[in-house]
């Protein structure tokens, strides 16, 4: 696992950890005002979630290993 978090001008990378499942169900985010766009390449599943027009910017990479989905990067962007 991999990431970084950028909120203004400080950047702080992620590393593996021992990190928790999140279920959080469909329709959780609100389409009226954040977009969710999936790519699929390879064995990934890349998801972006934003907000149009705004800083704030979601991306989150799952690769599926040996039958299974893992989340292997995130990305958490804000620009204050």
């Amino acid at each position: 696992m991999q990431g970084v978090v950028i909120e203004g001008k400080s950047i702080t990378k992620w590393g593996d950890r021992p990190w928790v499942m999140h279920k959080a169900g469909k329709g959780t985010l609100d389409p009226n005002i954040f977009k969710v766009e999936q790519e699929r390449v390879g064995n990934r599943l890349i998801e972006r979630i934003y907000e149009p027009g705004s800083v704030l910017y979601n991306e989150r990479h799952f690769e599926l290993i040996k039958g299974k989905w893992f989340l292997v990067y995130y990305l958490n962007f804000f620009l204050s």
